[in-house]
């Protein structure tokens, strides 16, 4: 069952304004019923927009059907105990006892050493960010939200215009963050090493 929760602050004002409830479960109806609504919805908006792609003949219909171009996704953000004090709570004598400081230190301490590339223990209970935003398999609730997906209708609109695949876009990116990277690697050489090229 869904359930519109404020903050834990109790502030309305800081909810987001993507935030539409909260469920218990991944099946939820209401979940899977918005999911279904904002399919149909992105679905409905891609047509319109192929439909009135001409260079020719609907061009100024194209261009104001492409001006309120929108598609939303859906996401999920894990809600529960926070794993920080539920970890240490278990794992370290005493805990409960330590000052708010004491605990402070501590779980930076933790954070530092799961960044260590030969951690293999914390990093499969705990992430970096868990305080704020827990891993799905932790959570025992998830809010809900909204937003527009403009990665997506950049693409889209890519594929309408350009003619160009989203695999075609992925591989033109992957091959543009290659260049950029010998770019770099080539320009941190010459200003490490001073060479001068003789042109």
């Amino acid at each position: 069952m869904s359930s519109y929760n404020l903050p834990l602050n109790n502030y309305e004002a800081s909810r987001s304004t993507g935030y539409k409830f909260t469920v218990s479960t991944k099946s939820d109806p209401s979940l899977l019923n918005l999911k279904r609504n904002i399919r149909i919805g992105n679905s409905s908006q891609k047509h319109w927009l192929q439909k009135y792609y001409s260079e020719v003949n609907h061009i100024q219909t194209y261009d104001s059907v492409k001006k309120h171009f929108k598609l939303y996704r859906v996401s999920l953000m894990g809600r529960g105990p926070r794993r920080w004090n539920t970890y240490m709570s278990q794992n370290v004598p005493n805990y409960s006892e330590l000052s708010e400081i004491e605990k402070a230190n501590l779980i930076a301490e933790y954070k530092e050493r799961m960044l260590l590339p030969y951690d293999t223990k914390l990093s499969k209970n705990l992430h970096g960010n868990c305080d704020s935003s827990l891993r799905h398999i932790f959570a025992n609730r998830f809010d809900v939200y909204v937003h527009r997906d403009s990665l997506h209708e950049t693409k889209f609109i890519s594929v309408v215009e350009d003619g160009l695949s989203f695999s075609a876009q992925n591989k033109i990116a992957k091959l543009q963050n290659e260049i950029w990277k010998v770019k770099y690697n080539s320009q941190k050489y010459i200003r490490n090493t001073k060479v001068l090229r003789q042109i």
